[in-house]
């Protein structure tokens, strides 16, 4: 079909769409996909469970029935046009808000892993970093150990590095080698 020709080889979920979904655009389908298998199986659930953390009420606006159909019946160049996503909403709002908010990139939230480094954490990044084998191996040592070291023990942001992006260097580093050492990496 010329779904599945726009496509590739789906995976299977998306072999879910209504049979409507045969003359719809990819961006229609991704569309789609989006608001049935991503929102509610992942995004959703990650805005639920951090408001309900900091006992705040969180309301999607943007997630209105009535505002999604409309969504979905528009023509593909009103939803993005030159590489500029959500474009008719943005020539709506534009003179209501300010150019900084409507130029501002989506960005997501993380997990500020240096608050919850451990003595647990600690011996894991020594295990799983100390052996410097595996992927590790294409890797200086040296950068490897201060990324380690600068991670483990900052508390703060200074001059040569930010807490935050060393604590996801490391963390990331960690998922590295013990991705290596699951599946029996050697290089």
């Amino acid at each position: 079909s010329q779904l599945r020709e726009h496509l590739g080889a789906p995976p299977d979920r998306l072999t879910a769409l209504p049979e409507a979904a045969e003359h719809w655009s990819p961006l229609k389908c991704l569309m789609y996909y989006m608001i049935r298998r991503i929102l509610p199986e992942d995004m959703l659930v990650k805005v639920d469970r951090m408001s309900m953390a900091c006992s705040l009420e969180v309301r999607a606006p943007f997630l209105d029935v009535d505002l999604a159909k409309v969504a979905m019946a528009l023509p593909d160049r009103h939803l993005i046009r030159r590489g500029e996503n959500k474009y008719i909403l943005r020539r709506l709002a534009a003179d209501r808000l300010p150019q900084v908010v409507l130029d501002h990139p989506k960005s997501g939230f993380s997990v500020p892993l240096h608050r919850v480094q451990n003595d647990a954490y600690r011996e894991m990044a020594d295990d799983l970093l100390g052996a410097n084998d595996g992927p590790l191996s294409l890797l200086s040592v040296e950068m490897v150990n201060k990324t380690k070291g600068l991670a483990l023990t900052r508390q703060r942001d200074m001059a040569d590095a930010s807490v935050f992006r060393i604590s996801h260097q490391l963390w990331a580093l960690m998922q590295l080698a013990a991705w290596g050492r699951r599946f029996g990496v050697t290089i």
